[in-house]
This record gives C-alpha cells, structure tokens and sequence, in this order.
C-alpha cells in the first residue's frame, strides 16, 4: 500500500515500509504541485508498498511559530528516517529551504544507506550552488543521482525513472 503523510499527520506509527521524503521546491504555496505529480507516478508503477513524506501544506500560517516549528520538526524528523529522498527544484525559484536541507542530507549519507535523487529544472536560480556543492561532496557517492535540466532537453521523466528503478531494487 502506498501511504501519504503530511505534516498535519502524525509519522510515530508507520506501516514497515520503505520510505520516501519529497524535498524541494514549494515557495509557500507559489510553484506547481510537482509533489502530487511524483506520487500520482508512483501509484502508477510497480511499487506495491511505500511510505511518501510530502512537506507541502495547502494552508500555512508562516506568522504562527508553533505551527513553522512543527512544520520544520516534522520535516527533519521524517528526512532523517527515510530510504530515499527525491529533490526537485523549478525553475524561477531560489528555494532556500530547499538548499539548507542539501546539506544536512549530504550530511546523512555519511552514516545512512539513503539515496538522494535531485532534479534541478533549467533556469533553477541557484543551480551553480547545487552543482559545485554536489560535485564537491557527492561526485563520487553512487547513493547520489543528479539530474539537470538543460534548456533543450528536460530530465524530469528520467529522474523519475531513476527514482521507481530505485525503490525496486
């Protein structure tokens, strides 16, 4: 069974499933909800069972601080437990969240068997930071798959392949 959880649920009992955390762009609500896309192509593969963090909240008061604190706690709390994290930043975006979450997960590889898969759109506004940064830290971690976007050829599908191909094994 494919299980969804959001920060409003509560992740303290999980079926035993592998587990996948989406990180990656949402600008507050401002970018296409790439999230439900990824999950509605997993539901249509192979993957019999899986447990799916998806940050992304339709309403979010970013004035109130209980709820930003939870927000964040669920979010690093769920990264940390997961077999595989799958990052997409869209183009026009500088994600800043997203940047700091690179490297606390580059971090997490050095004592976890996770694998990271990052898609970073052409005309991402930061893709030099992701690039260097991964190639300094993560070039050589075959638990690391980056694709880029260029403009005449998108990587999405590819990276969402990659993705399926991976949780299969």
């Amino acid at each position: 069974m494919i299980n969804v959880y959001l920060p409003i649920h509560s992740t303290a009992i999980l079926e035993e499933n592998k587990s996948l955390f989406l990180a990656g762009t949402i600008e507050m609500g401002n970018s296409r909800d790439w999230q439900a896309e990824v999950i509605d192509f997993i539901k249509r593969s192979n993957i019999e069972s899986l447990n799916i963090f998806n940050p992304r909240r339709v309403v979010f008061d970013q004035n109130d601080k209980e709820e930003i604190y939870n927000q964040i706690t669920w979010e690093l709390d769920n990264i940390a437990q997961s077999d595989f994290i799958f990052m997409n930043l869209c183009k026009d975006t500088v994600s800043p969240i997203s940047l700091l979450e690179i490297g606390l997960i580059l971090s997490l590889l050095k004592t976890s068997d996770l694998t990271f898969i990052i898609h970073v759109e052409h005309g991402y506004l930061r893709d030099q930071n992701v690039a260097v940064t991964l190639n300094h830290w993560a070039f050589h971690n075959p638990k690391v798959k980056v694709f880029f976007s260029t403009e005449n050829k998108s990587t999405y599908a590819e990276s969402l392949f990659f993705l399926i191909d991976s949780m299969l094994k």
